[in-house]
């Protein structure tokens, strides 16, 4: 956004005096000038995750962990009566914010919570509280439809004095419902604003009429807006939508690996025999496709595992947007939270994951190093002093190698590329042969600078945190991410795979699923697409396929099969016949 409007001032001044980021991140840069620091500790979710489950082990109860965390976030959130928050049991709220406290950290919601509480107690009458809103002289807020309660109400902060205000957003497009965002605070806008000027864009200039076609059907069911959709395509008529119907997971994702490939160019005169035509029309004339054009979505993370194998084996570049499920993993908490406190030594919740996955299982030594440390001031030589100090020989070997470490990596942290530490520290640690760190490997290639690294990791949307299919990073690459993490992106073809029953919409563990909420994700997925949309099923096609109109869409068989040759078997007497 910054360098948009680089380019449109035509200088980098009048861009630098915009304060420009998401919630999360212009409140951390008001709680660091609050309190004259440069780095605040804020706990990702695995450890967060962790510390609930040493709350629910000493209460002996039984309750999921996640579920539990999720409760959490949507009490803070401002979200207390939702079905999620009325799980948390009894007293685990109130221990899990005092064991943040404990340990000096800010949880993601925290740091939305805490600067509305610097407004409560700083009031309207205070210079830096004056200060602060006339910087907000005329805030505009994008993506309206997925803020939360907490979030609507530092809006309203915010534009107490403002000169103007102005929102964007479309209900057709939450999707954030389970982190507790709230579509109706397009409704309380409107109470709190009844003079402001609504302005309704009904044209599309991204989609084809086609694409457009789909979508409209797509989510104008009455149970989820009341009314049809007014939206109209303004491009020039093109491809037909193509539902491509395969046997499994499997086959889509090497269907959609050949068809890339097709696309690009880049295909064999076998595959060209084995594939159908585009859209069902031979002669179509197809236009020359890069692989940046190209988006694969997906309703769940783990869906990007078989595609991921099909493209690496078709020699197609890839990579990955989004939290993948291997960053909880034990070694990479581990890795995480060694450079986040190298970075800053003040940082109690990353030393005490750190000491807990160094082979260092005895709770109540953890704990103590843990207070030593604080009491001793927080820096590298204090901590050297008391990982000294007698212990077991087995323990004491362990603790000695991380310190080691620690000094090692002391001073290239800042300075060196993420990829580079990282890869130092897989040939230290004897991970070399791990996929989970590879993957992680894979990541840091997109960065420069560690703090940006780590600071993506904790606090990035999806479409921030980027891995590369390989250990170098092109940008002329196929993107692979989940529906949510295409929300606001374009590419000229899409690929949705998982257009299945048992996917979308998506059903939790008890069975349940929000269905209008799914709707709008799929509704989403659908308009991501500019030129070409193809949807992938299989086996049990989503109940949502059966309202796109017949006359938009191209169905086929991918890899069907040709019928074989008839042979006439000739006997004995037909070969020798006199």
């Amino acid at each position: 956004m910054r360098a948009r409007l680089e380019k449109h001032f035509g200088n980098k001044s009048a861009a630098k005096a915009i304060t420009i980021g998401t919630f999360h991140s212009i409140c951390l840069q008001i709680l660091l000038k609050q309190n004259g620091k440069n780095n605040m500790p804020i706990i990702d979710e695995a450890d967060a995750l962790s510390i609930v489950k040493d709350i629910l082990n000493s209460l002996c109860v039984k309750n999921p962990p996640r579920d539990v965390l999720r409760g959490i976030s949507l009490t803070k959130n401002g979200s207390p009566s939702s079905e999620e928050s009325t799980k948390v049991p009894p007293g685990v709220y109130d221990l899990y914010n005092a064991q943040l406290k404990q340990y000096g950290v800010l949880d993601y919601d925290d740091i939305l919570l805490d600067v509305l509480e610097l407004f409560k107690l700083r009031g309207p009458g205070d210079t830096w509280y004056k200060n602060l809103l006339d910087s907000f002289s005329h805030p505009l807020v994008d993506e309206f439809q997925d803020i939360n309660p907490i979030q609507y109400q530092l809006f309203k902060e915010w534009s107490r004095n403002s000169a103007g205000i102005f929102i964007i957003g479309n209900p057709d497009q939450s999707i954030y419902g389970f982190r507790g965002s709230d579509p109706r605070c397009f409704e309380q806008f409107f109470e709190d604003y009844p003079h402001v000027r609504q302005v309704n864009l009904t044209r599309n200039y991204r989609s084809t009429p086609e694409i457009i076609h789909c979508a409209k059907a797509s989510i104008s069911k009455k149970t989820v807006r009341g009314h049809a959709l007014t939206l109209e395509a303004e491009r020039e008529s093109g491809l037909k939508v193509r539902l491509l119907e395969t046997e499994d997971a499997f086959s889509e994702a090497l269907f959609v690996a050949k068809e890339i490939n097709r696309m690009v160019g880049g295909i064999d005169m076998l595959d060209a025999q084995v594939l159908p035509a585009l859209s069902g029309e031979k002669s179509a004339p197809r236009p020359s496709r890069g692989f940046s054009d190209i988006s694969v979505l997906y309703r769940t993370n783990r869906q990007a595992d078989i595609l991921e194998q099909c493209l690496q084996k078709e020699g197609i570049p890839y990579i990955v947007a989004g939290k993948d499920e291997f960053l909880s993993e034990p070694e990479i908490r581990r890795t995480i939270a060694f450079f986040r406190f190298l970075l800053n030594p003040e940082d109690l919740i990353s030393l005490r994951t750190c000491l807990k996955l160094t082979n260092l299982y005895q709770a109540d030594l953890v704990q103590e190093i843990l207070e030593n440390y604080a009491a001793a001031g927080k820096s590298l030589s204090a901590l050297d002093g008391i990982l000294k100090k007698p212990k077991p020989p087995s323990v004491s070997a362990h603790l000695q190698a991380f310190m080691e470490l620690l000094r090692k990596y002391e001073s290239p942290v800042r300075k060196e590329k993420p990829w580079k530490l990282i890869e130092s520290w897989m040939n230290d640690s004897g991970l070399l042969n791990s996929r989970c760190m590879e993957m992680l490997f894979n990541t840091a290639v997109t960065y420069d600078k560690m703090p940006a690294f780590l600071h993506n990791l904790v606090l990035g949307k999806e479409s921030d945190l980027v891995r590369s299919g390989g250990k170098k990073y092109s940008p002329d690459s196929v993107s692979l991410m989940t529906l949510h993490g295409a929300k606001g992106l374009e590419f000229p073809v899409v690929f949705l795979c998982g257009v299945t029953e048992e996917l979308i919409p998506f059903r939790n563990r008890s069975g349940s699923c929000n269905a209008d909420e799914e709707r709008r994700l799929f509704y989403v997925g659908v308009t991501r697409a500019q030129d070409e949309l193809v949807l992938l099923t299989s086996r049990a096609p989503s109940p949502f396929l059966a309202d796109l109109p017949a006359g938009a869409l191209v169905t086929e068989k991918a890899f069907a099969r040709r019928q074989a040759s008839v042979f006439k078997q000739l006997s004995f007497f037909d070969i020798y016949a006199f």
